[in-house]
């Protein structure tokens, strides 16, 4: 079964290195989610912490989407 994860992922990662300027712009993509959400929330630093961790997790999932919806 880890055999078939890790062919997989090495599959997917030739395919994104193919077209390097597509990863580029799904990290770019990732970093403005990550840096604007906190613009829309306000200042407040214990909130900020609170909520961080899904942050990552959505802007990671949109730009993952993004990519996905690029190669089809």
């Amino acid at each position: 079964m880890f055999e078939v994860f890790l062919t997989i992922v090495k599959r997917d990662l030739v395919l994104a290195m193919r077209r390097r300027s597509d990863v580029f712009t799904t990290l770019f993509f990732f970093v403005i989610v990550v840096s604007l959400f906190p613009l829309g929330i306000g200042p407040e630093m214990n909130t900020l912490r609170l909520i961080a961790p899904g942050v990552v997790w959505v802007a990671a999932l949109l730009a993952s989407m993004r990519q996905a919806m690029d190669t089809a």
